[in-house]
């Protein structure tokens, strides 16, 4: 009984209720582990946040189930497109981020570029037809001296970039 408890307890701390991905907390406890590695190993991490742009006026049109319905197919699409070990999760409200470990920018550009076409089809489902969402992406490679915060700040930056690109692409120039 005790131990079902502390399982059910872990899974509320770490994974998100509505898509079932692993929440923010579980992916900045990952990047931390993946940049001691990084230290050790030199082998770069790439990191791809995902923004479905739109998303309020679609809650605010079909209500908050419809809404989270789009976000539980994003995600499982997402997921199912991603490649074996990267590590998919729902960053915050309609951003997700996918870990991807062992790559350098040609490989997380074509993950992206993959990902991209899913995401939308995703986003734009059936029955959501008088809302158009679109999606922004920003992708980084880890560096020597990053910490989950550069990192953090990288992305969110990069992201705010693409979507004022009218939801581009947008990866660091490293």
């Amino acid at each position: 009984e005790h131990g079902k408890k502390l399982k059910a307890l872990a899974t509320l701390a770490y994974f998100d209720l509505v898509t079932g991905l692993p929440n923010r907390r579980y992916m900045e406890s990952r990047i931390s582990t993946k940049l001691v590695e990084y230290k050790k190993n030199l082998s770069p991490f790439g990191l791809l946040l995902i923004n479905i742009l739109g998303f309020k006026t679609l809650n605010d049109k079909f209500g908050p189930e419809v809404g989270d319905q789009v976000l539980r197919s994003v995600a499982r699409h997402i997921a199912a497109g991603a490649g074996p070990d990267d590590v998919v999760s729902r960053w915050d409200g309609t951003r997700f981020l996918v870990m991807t470990p062992n790559t350098k920018k040609t490989l997380l550009l074509l993950l992206a570029e993959k990902l991209r076409p899913i995401a939308l089809r995703a986003a734009n489902m059936e029955g959501s037809d008088d809302v158009a969402l679109k999606v922004s992406m920003a992708g980084v490679i880890n560096r020597m001296d990053d910490t989950t915060a550069t990192l953090k700040h990288r992305l969110a930056s990069f992201l705010q970039d693409s979507e004022t690109r009218e939801g581009s692409l947008v990866l660091d120039e490293e």
